[in-house]
């Protein structure tokens, strides 16, 4: 990798790196090459929108969309846990209190992209290095070419694939003959737009249900609210404390049934003793990767097939203030739950008409509502990922899905993998795309662990930040240890 010593903001061509996505991922990675070059490395981030750090999460600009982890834990820097606290208090972005008070809160998700903007700002000028285009290619090797829809083409000897989260498709809302008026998730504006009157409903219960539920709520929305979903799981809230991290090789010498019995009973002991049942989830949150990576082709499939939707409400908590904001309209009935699959929707002039089948039952029921919010999480499978690029790669054969189809194919460091099965060492993924491998891909502690390995990988190992000593909380060091359920 050259380093050029002048200035790393001079769009020279080749570049040493292109990132492509201008979210989350794509500002960590980004942030992480420049702290390790000292600003040297001659970088561009590839992104359609206006504002860099604002993907799928940090867009909104709803107060009410809360982080679903406390500030402590969402440093962009592994050896710095409290930078992004640090910048709360400087900012003015809360009340002037103590550092550790501050690391307890769940903060509003706009902050999250200014905070990633400030870092990266403060590296570099953001419109030096911002590319307001959409990549629609790849092509070449060392350098490769970026074909980016306005037709330009940008040179660079690696590129960092981050296209982020992409919006999970329903087949049910692709044969709707209005499927366009069907609102995004993530289109937070459309979402502000609902008539207050409207009955809704929320095809899925994850995280981004919460987001549309508490939008409506602070919009006083006075209609009914129907979610529905195939279990009819909701996301669980997190406990006021969090645990310490346990010691988990006897837990992962186990199958799926065997890790589940273990686990259940971890958490029932640590209840018998005062101990939420979250904290045996917060003991096995470093080890999310391992758990995933420990488990054969065969038990992933089991843990896919079977284990899945319930990991997923205990593993995926939501800030305890927006928990209380849904329990309260579902205590008035405004909003409610059912279990079942959406068979079809057919839009109207008044509204649409929702086909389902209740879990557990073969007749189909209708629902006349006004509006139909998407909430069914991210987008997996490559062929139906709503991307030019990723499907210009696909027809190459330049990436390929991963086994599970939960992301593409990459080795252990994130280089992409070709259908020929050959890693590509300067074209590599972070955040989504590496979910069948890592399991744990997308949430902060794992895509600045992801930024790291990219830098080290392309440029060496990253130094810390200069003049910044890491101040670590301390933790509790003893947690439980897993062994076979008896």
């Amino acid at each position: 990798m050259r380093l050029s010593s002048s200035d790393a903001t001079a769009a020279a061509d080749p570049l040493d790196v292109a990132i492509i996505g201008g979210g989350a991922a794509g500002l960590l990675a980004a942030i992480h090459l420049l702290r390790a070059s000292e600003g040297r490395i001659r970088l561009c981030v590839v992104e359609p929108r206006a504002l860099l750090g604002e993907g799928a999460a940090y867009s909104t600009r709803d107060p009410a969309h809360l982080l679903n982890v406390p500030a402590g834990g969402m440093s962009a820097f592994g050896d710095d846990p409290d930078h992004f606290v640090r910048h709360l208090q400087a900012s003015g972005a809360t009340p002037a209190i103590d550092g550790d008070a501050v690391a307890r809160r769940y903060v509003p998700r706009l902050e999250y992209g200014n905070y990633l903007r400030a870092t990266l700002g403060g590296q570099v000028a953001l419109g030096s290095v911002h590319v307001r285009d959409a990549a629609v290619d790849v092509t070449g090797s060392a350098p490769h070419s970026i074909r980016l829809g306005s037709g330009r083409i940008l040179h660079a000897d690696a590129v960092v694939m981050a296209t982020g989260n992409l919006p999970r498709s329903l087949a049910a809302t692709r044969s709707c003959t209005n499927a366009a008026a069907i609102i995004n998730a993530w289109d937070y504006e459309a979402i502000a737009t609902i008539p207050a009157d409207a009955d809704v409903c929320i095809i899925g219960a994850g995280l981004s249900m919460a987001d549309a539920a508490v939008s409506l709520a602070g919009q006083r929305h006075r209609g009914r609210i129907t979610v529905l979903s195939r279990h009819g799981l909701m996301p669980l809230a997190h406990a006021a404390s969090r645990g310490p991290a346990a010691d988990v090789d006897g837990l992962l010498a186990l199958g799926v049934r065997e890790r589940m019995r273990a686990i259940r009973a971890s958490a029932k002991s640590g209840m018998g003793d005062g101990a939420p049942w979250q904290w045996t989830m917060d003991g096995l949150r470093p080890h999310g990767q391992r758990f995933w990576r420990s488990l054969d082709d065969d038990e992933q499939r089991r843990f896919l097939r079977h284990v899945q939707r319930y990991w997923d409400i205990h593993r995926h908590r939501i800030a305890p203030e927006v928990a209380i904001g849904i329990d309260a309209l579902r205590q008035s009935r405004q909003l409610t739950v059912h279990a079942g699959r959406v068979a079809a929707i057919d839009s109207g002039p008044t509204g649409f008409d929702v086909a389902w089948r209740p879990r557990g039952i073969a007749t189909t029921k209708h629902m006349r509502v006004q509006r139909v919010i998407a909430c069914a999480g991210i987008e997996t499978r490559l062929q139906y990922m709503p991307s030019p690029l990723l499907a210009a790669l696909a027809a190459r054969g330049t990436i390929t899905p991963d086994p599970h189809e939960l992301g593409l194919a990459v080795d252990d460091a994130g280089a992409l993998v070709s259908a020929a099965g050959i890693p590509q060492p300067r074209l590599l993924a972070i955040g989504s795309a590496r979910i069948g491998h890592d399991w744990e891909a997308t949430a902060i502690p794992e895509l600045r662990a992801q930024a790291a390995a990219i830098t080290e990988r392309l440029i060496g190992a990253a130094a810390g930040p200069p003049g910044v000593t890491a101040t670590r909380r301390k933790t509790p060091s003893s947690g439980p240890r897993w062994q076979p359920h008896q």
